[in-house]
């Protein structure tokens, strides 16, 4: 590898065997060749962004992420290469529309491959407070915009309640399918009730939420236009620590400034759907949180 001093950077650094293994399962066949583009489209990138690479991240199943420097400034940075363009393409504009709230800073964007280099915001190890999560999730929401080009709420959700049949096919328990057409139910009712399509992170979870620099900060985005209480209730009903589900519904309620009932319907739905029984953390909370209040949700 060149020094970070050189003109050009001619090779990518070692990808991670457990990354090349999650990428073999998520692309099956086409792993390889997409491993092999994605190193070359790197390898460009960092030529014409003036990047440096230092090390790939380990985790993105479904990305190239590299951690590196930028030459001229000599200061951190990510290059992300996404596996889908277009979902790449959504997450540099979502970033790029948050420009000043909590996330990383977007330097350069590449939408014909969906790439981009961002600001890289080194984690603390803190565990998320449930009123800073709260602040987050408001500073969040006082973005608008008139981007049409994203997907709806009602795309992000109807994708994650196929990925829970799939999931459930396997289960000879009634209960799981039933669930989740009462979910269903549920989150069309709660659609039918609001016009507002404000810009929402659509994977807002602690996985993707984390203090940087004193704060809460927010990455890896599915972005979508809907209702705000989506993003809050997506966190509350997959958080897999703390205070029971229903209790961080009521306190959250309480913060948010929303109606309990209508944030219960909205987190059960989304805990339905996001279901994972075979989890060794968070599954058994989460299904004790929907078999609690099946009979009070709707």
């Amino acid at each position: 590898m060149n020094s970070a001093n050189n003109t050009s950077v001619d090779h990518w650094v070692q990808i991670p065997d457990r990354l090349r293994g999650l990428l073999d399962y998520s692309l099956g066949c086409d792993a390889t060749r997409w491993i092999e583009d994605a190193q070359n489209l790197a390898i460009d990138l960092a030529n014409r962004w003036d990047f440096f690479p230092e090390r790939v991240f380990t985790g993105g199943a479904l990305s190239l992420v590299t951690l590196g420097t930028i030459r001229e400034t000599g200061e951190k940075a990510v290059l992300k290469i996404p596996t889908n363009v277009t979902s790449g393409v959504h997450e540099g504009r979502f970033l790029s529309l948050l420009a000043g709230k909590p996330v990383p800073q977007i330097y350069s964007r590449d939408e014909s491959t969906g790439a981009f280099l961002m600001q890289y915001l080194p984690p603390e190890p803190r565990e998320v407070d449930l009123e800073a999560l709260v602040e987050l999730w408001r500073a969040l929401g006082e973005i608008s915009t008139t981007e049409t080009q994203f997907l709806s709420v009602v795309d992000n959700f109807e994708m994650r309640a196929e990925w829970a049949h799939e999931r459930f096919a396997e289960y000879d328990e009634p209960k799981y399918h039933q669930d989740i057409a009462v979910a269903i139910e549920i989150f069309e009712a709660l659609i039918a009730d609001t016009d507002e399509s404000s810009i929402l992170h659509g994977d807002f979870q602690n996985k993707n939420i984390y203090y940087s620099d004193k704060r809460l900060v927010v990455l890896d985005p599915l972005p979508c236009l809907g209702s705000r209480i989506y993003d809050l209730a997506f966190w509350l009903a997959l958080t897999a620590e703390g205070d029971s589900i229903d209790s961080l519904v009521q306190k959250s309620a309480n913060l948010a400034g929303i109606d309990y009932q209508h944030l219960l319907n909205w987190t059960w739905s989304i805990a339905v759907i996001e279901n994972r029984p075979f989890q060794k953390v968070g599954a058994g909370r989460r299904q004790e949180f929907i078999d609690k209040l099946r009979n009070k949700v709707g």
